[in-house]
């Protein structure tokens, strides 16, 4: 079995996490086809599995809303007896829906997820000549089709930046960045990866039991993964085992299959977190300009020498805004990479902070997210 790490749409052998709102998210390298990743046809191995087979992707709302949960009502298929899946795919999020929309009708694919039906929780945005590049190699892999183009529900046509307060830059100053920026449409994106994949798409609703021990080729429970020559079978939490040729691990930052601190491990690593939430605004908009996409905010303006949010950690945060309408934003306070990690709590002190500093008044909060943290290891060569 070859065990993959697939995150944040980029396919390594061990990933570094990639923050969900950098301007490079969704990018598949053009020298992995899945095609590449499959062997011999599959071999018969007696085993009964209650699985669902996706074949109603298009009940799916299309609304655009970012916080409606996708309904895909997956129905019961038949219990495939011998079923040794091509490739078995740990998570649902966009990586892993990405990755089973691009291998043809004929590999069998298993998405294994106890939240399946959970909705996306983190807003995605990308540069648009990038989201083009990806919108032509997903209608060219693999010769499969997959339409993403009209997957996003707003575009600004530059986006500006303040770094004030260092390196004698006044704080007024902006930069203007003339590259346009969208904001991609989670559920129709889910739904267009979906129904590229309904063909042969089969939804276990359970997750993977398995965990990395302190050597990387061992697992506990024991026997919870057991490689053999065809194949490799995996226990999940619904007690059933499943059996495939290649796992993808599409789990995110904290999979529990592979380590990124083993033992005696010099990496430097670093955590990265973000707070956010969309707001119905009572007045304007403060120095962000209702037109244009906020890419960051480096300011410190709004804290005061000896205030807690400084005191509680010394990392910087930035803010990241999307104006969504006259009397709308989405707002995010991230500290890009610290070690130790900033928390949550201070993202958000932060962000509260900022608001009033520039008298951005909010009348109502529509949508909150928590970025989880994510471990960020840097990768030294030369």
């Amino acid at each position: 079995m070859a065990l993959l790490f697939f995150n944040s749409m980029l396919l390594y052998i061990i990933v570094a996490p990639i923050h969900c709102y950098d301007p490079y998210p969704f990018f598949l390298p053009r020298s992995i086809k899945p095609s590449s990743l499959l062997g011999t046809p599959p071999l018969p191995q007696p085993q009964t599995q209650t699985q669902t087979q996706i074949n109603s992707p298009s009940s799916l709302s299309s609304t655009g809303s970012p916080t409606t949960a996708p309904a895909t009502s997956p129905t019961p298929a038949t219990p495939p007896h011998s079923k040794i899946f091509d490739v078995i795919i740990l998570g649902s999020g966009p990586a892993s829906l990405s990755l089973a929309s691009l291998f043809p009708p004929s590999t069998s694919v298993a998405i294994c997820d106890a939240n399946f039906n959970r909705s996306w929780v983190p807003t995605f945005g990308i540069w648009e000549d990038e989201w083009q590049s990806l919108t032509n190699l997903f209608k060219t892999t693999n010769n499969v089709s997959v339409d993403i183009s009209l997957c996003y529900d707003k575009k600004w046509d530059s986006t500006e930046c303040f770094f004030g307060g260092s390196w004698d830059i006044p704080d007024g100053e902006k930069f203007a960045v003339d590259r346009s920026y969208l904001r991609i449409d989670k559920i129709k994106l889910r739904e267009a990866f979906l129904s590229s994949s309904s063909s042969h798409l089969t939804v276990v609703e359970a997750n993977c039991i398995s965990a990395t021990t302190s050597n990387p080729n061992i697992f506990t429970p024991d026997k919870s993964i057991v490689h053999l020559q065809s194949h490799s079978e995996m226990r999940l939490s619904n007690g059933e085992t499943i059996r495939g040729k290649i796992v993808v691990d599409c789990t995110g930052a904290e999979s529990k299959l592979t380590s990124r601190e083993g033992p005696g491990s010099q990496v430097p690593k670093g955590y990265q977190i973000a707070y956010g939430l969309t707001a119905k605004l009572k007045s304007g908009t403060g120095p962000y300009a209702k037109d244009k996409m906020l890419l960051f905010d480096y300011r410190t303006d709004h804290l005061e020498p000896g205030d807690a949010s400084v005191s509680g950690s010394k990392e910087p945060t930035f803010l990241y805004a999307m104006p969504l309408s006259e009397d709308k934003m989405f707002f995010e306070e991230t500290s890009l990479v610290a070690n130790p990690g900033v928390s949550a709590a201070l993202c958000k002190e932060r962000l509260t902070k900022r608001l009033e500093f520039h008298g951005i008044g909010i009348e109502e909060v529509e949508v909150s997210e928590l970025a989880p943290k994510l471990l960020i290891v840097a990768l030294l060569f030369g």
